[in-house]
């Protein structure tokens, strides 16, 4: 822009740009390095109960709040793209935002967590109740564990889908 004081502005004074709506969401200590970019997720509105796909478009780096009353813990920014961007009902929204982090190629076996039993050599086994109602000890090699299950592998007895196991209290 060329111009002199008090004389008339040729071309544009300003230019604004508005990048719209971002998702932002604060992640444990505990599991920040477990998400990376490219990453799927899914979000969760809390208040009109809609679900959004979104992608993890960037990680930062661990925020410390200073001076804050709710003595906040140190967190991890997650910052989450949606395919088509963030709509304007979606802003100021509280949502709950799960990252997958792995998944299975294919269909696995899988009991509840409460059903592995370890031993003081670090084998896994699960306990299964026959049709009879004998209990049989079947070790196992555990695999990916989510919502409450753990994959499990049996190590040369038989176990298979629709068997009943035990599961601890």
């Amino acid at each position: 822009m060329a111009g002199h004081v008090g004389g008339r502005v040729s071309g544009a004074l300003l230019t604004v740009t508005i990048g719209g709506l971002r998702l932002v969401g604060k992640m444990d200590l505990s599991t920040s390095g477990m998400v990376k970019v490219g990453q799927r997720a899914e979000v969760f509105a809390e208040e009109t109960g809609k679900q959004y796909r979104a992608t993890v478009s960037a990680v930062g780096k661990v925020v410390t709040p200073k001076g804050d009353k709710d003595r906040s813990a140190p967190y991890v920014p997650v910052y989450l793209k949606a395919p088509s961007g963030w709509t304007a009902e979606s802003d100021g929204e509280e949502a709950r935002i799960t990252v997958t982090v792995t998944a299975t190629d294919d269909k696995v076996l899988a009991v509840p967590e409460a059903a592995i039993s370890a031993a003081a050599d670090g084998r896994t086994s699960v306990t299964v109740v026959t049709a009879a109602g004998e209990r049989r000890r079947v070790p196992v090699t555990t695999g990916l564990s989510a919502d409450g299950f753990v994959e499990v592998t049996p190590d040369g007895a038989a176990l298979g889908a629709g068997d009943l196991v035990v599961v601890g209290r």
